[in-house]
């Protein structure tokens, strides 16, 4: 059984990294790894996610200032997982650190550090195009003949010029 505040604190988190209207891949990552430490069944870790790609999750806020704290923390980690902070992110940071009584520029602060910390995701890369298969050689031509390749020197600019 899944304890309730660990749900809910999750359930924040997954709000939170919906609330730009996109489940990036990192922060897809970042909620499975986050789902391992608050002890989510895979279920409903796919349950959680499922609702708040519909918008259905609210962000709640814990009653101990010793839960908001760390709860700030990992919403600072799933909003920084894809390497930017959208404006609804920071919007909903702002007011859950409004909760603790952090002030604009002490947030800031720690969330450009975690953004520092943490290198922004590096983007999709494109699937490698399959190599050019090598091009045949031309045959050789005896030189001077008219099927010489026309790149070939001909033997009057050949001389060095005094």
């Amino acid at each position: 059984m899944v304890n309730a505040a660990d749900r809910r604190a999750y359930s924040t988190l997954v709000a939170a990294a919906c609330v730009d209207g996109d489940l990036s891949p990192p922060e897809r990552e970042v909620l499975h790894r986050m789902a391992t430490d608050y002890d989510i069944p895979v279920g409903v870790m796919r349950e959680l996610i499922d609702q708040g790609v519909q918008g259905k999750l609210a962000v709640a806020v814990p009653p101990a200032q010793a839960d908001k704290e760390s709860l700030l923390d990992d919403l600072i980690d799933i909003t920084c997982a894809d390497g930017r902070i959208e404006a609804s992110e920071h919007h909903l940071l702002a007011k859950f650190a409004s909760h603790l009584g952090l002030q604009l520029p002490d947030l800031r602060a720690r969330v450009r550090r975690r953004l520092q910390a943490k290198p922004a995701a590096a983007p999709p890369r494109p699937k490698a195009a399959a190599p050019e298969p090598p091009r045949p050689s031309p045959p050789e031509r005896p030189r001077g003949s008219p099927l010489a390749a026309r790149d070939e020197p001909r033997p009057e600019f050949a001389r060095a010029v005094p």
